[in-house]
């Protein structure tokens, strides 16, 4: 650049070797040196960083249990997990590595003394026990152990349900595939949830048996695994902790909690039963509530502003409007959100099959029935028509 303005110049008489030459010549000259090293700066600290970041990733062994980069595994152990290249499992006491090359570790293991770790991509199982690799990391996919067994996959490609013991045996191959994303694999008492090929559910003790039939359309369980329920064909079927029928009838959902089953029936209403299958409470509601109406009389308001323009409202006519009353009326909320409506002292007028209820009179409901389909309806339930 400097040679170029040098001779552009030139053509104007200025000499190359003149005082104006040598100012713009230092001018340039320093301006690109000083460009240089900050542009030389900033790609030293970048590759500076990246190189300390990956070395002490690979290299570096952080021994305190404070680092932000060490998790804790159990009493004494710990896993460092960096931000770059591999981690590993070390006892703080000693400061022995257990295992090298670790990328990740399970530290949501509810007790268990096996917890799962990932090497080369594989799964295995490290043992809080003996502080040594369990089960040598050779599955494709692990689950948790839980009753003594957990649930392994062998490779992506043949994802078929197996289960081994704390020895790395395989004790139960059903030879199904199953949804590797996972529905619920964990034993619970000696029994578990068994998947079949076509898509149907069952229960399995410890040996692989189906001590409940792979039919139901969905099983799980409820209540600390006092209870597990299932549903198939419209119907609903609950079994206590031993797997002993407590209940079955047809029915919309069910939901068990506080040790009460809450089912919604065909019809839209809603029953609650004891955990052995007892009724409770026949026509539960979720809710009440009171419907209001625009009436026929009209009021009117006019606002005006005072000076410093806040509005305020006077008795002159101007705007009107219809003030509200309560209709006869209630309606309650049960099964699965609908409505239905209801006497201020109780007594159930219609079942819950609408979406919405509005009032419109005194004693005159619209009920949302489904996607925009309205009807009328008398403080009797029964459907206005208007003859022509």
């Amino acid at each position: 650049m400097c040679q170029a303005l040098g001779w552009f110049f030139g053509l104007f008489g200025f000499e190359r070797e003149g005082w104006f030459a040598k100012c713009l010549w230092g001018l340039f000259a320093t301006s690109a040196t000083v460009v240089m090293v900050i542009v030389a700066g900033m790609f030293s600290y970048v590759a500076w960083d990246e190189v300390s970041r990956r070395w002490d990733g690979w290299f570096h062994n952080c021994k305190d249990p404070s680092c932000y980069e060490n998790l804790c595994m159990g009493y004494d152990i710990y896993f460092h997990n960096p931000e770059h290249g591999k981690g590993y499992i070390y006892q703080v006491t000693t400061g022995e590595v257990l295992v090298k090359d670790v990328e990740w570790v399970d530290t949501d293991t509810e007790g268990e003394a096996l917890i799962r770790f990932s090497q080369n991509q594989k799964y295995g199982y490290f043992s809080m026990k003996t502080n040594n690799v369990a089960i040598e990391p050779r599955f494709a996919k692990a689950w948790e152990f839980s009753d003594g067994l957990a649930r392994v996959a062998d490779d992506d490609e043949h994802r078929t349900v197996k289960y081994i013991d704390a020895a790395g045996h395989v004790v139960i191959d059903l030879g199904v595939p199953y949804n590797i994303e996972g529905r619920e694999c964990r034993f619970h008492d000696g029994y578990c949830i068994r998947e079949g090929g076509d898509g149907r559910f069952g229960i399995m003790d410890k040996t692989g048996k189906a001590v409940v039939s792979v039919a139901y359309d969905d099983i799980t369980y409820a209540d600390g695994c006092q209870t597990w329920y299932g549903q198939k064909d419209g119907e609903v079927f609950v079994w206590d902790k031993d797997l002993k029928m407590v209940l079955t009838l047809e029915a919309e959902t069910i939901e068990i909690n506080n040790e009460r089953i809450a089912i919604t029936m065909p019809d839209r209403t809603m029953r609650t039963y004891d955990l052995a299958g007892n009724l409770l409470y026949d026509n539960c509601v979720y809710n009440v509530r009171m419907l209001e109406y625009e009436t026929d009389d009209v009021c009117y308001v006019h606002k005006e502003s005072d000076d410093e323009g806040d509005e305020y409202e006077t008795s002159q006519s101007e705007t009107k409007y219809h003030p509200m009353a309560t209709a006869r009326l209630r309606a309650y909320v049960a099964g699965d959100g609908s409505e239905g409506l209801m006497t201020a002292d109780g007594r159930m007028v219609t079942k819950p099959i609408y979406t919405d209820i509005t009032a419109i009179g005194p004693d005159l409901y619209l009920c949302d029935v489904s996607q925009g389909v309205q009807v009328v309806l008398n403080g009797r339930g029964e459907r206005v028509m208007n003859d022509e």
